[in-house]
């Protein structure tokens, strides 16, 4: 883990109600890796599994497709498989999350088709804990919430 994804895992789980699985195998039906985000997040509070990407490129074309692919890139294997071991109900929400540079946030909030359910994040301020608001440190702080 790069102290990028470190930084963005503690912004995550700060609140002490959110539990991430890192470098998250997402497998499909014959048993191949099909992929693997940077985190999925489970938010048992709010009943939402969030798919979380981080970049520090300023190159973001490759990770556009798979955000605007999401259904087939993520969430057809992954939710059978967490609605399986119990981990989450069928009525569980969806979400992405993205963290990348400050200047590339409009770019990429541009690029992304569909967004209701993706949330672009600019790293810069996650990086620093000592500026995070208050509420990253409750419960009820919800990382990936648009």
């Amino acid at each position: 883990m790069d102290r990028y994804e470190e930084a963005v895992m503690h912004y995550l789980t700060a609140n002490r109600a959110t539990f991430v699985v890192h470098q998250c195998s997402i497998v499909d039906d014959n048993g191949g890796e099909f992929a693997c985000p940077d985190f999925v997040a489970i938010r048992p509070l709010d009943q939402l599994v969030c798919v979380v990407e981080v970049s520090t490129a300023w190159d973001l074309a490759a990770l556009v497709p798979r955000i605007n692919n999401r259904q087939v890139q993520w969430w057809n294997f992954l939710i059978p498989h967490l609605q399986q071991q119990h981990v989450i109900a069928h009525d569980w929400q969806k979400r992405v999350a993205v963290f990348v540079r400050q200047n590339r946030v409009a770019w990429l909030q541009d690029a992304i088709e569909n967004p209701p359910d993706v949330s672009v994040i600019p790293l810069e301020p996650v990086l620093a804990a000592w500026n995070w608001p208050e509420a990253v440190w409750t419960p009820e702080f919800n990382p990936c919430a648009p």
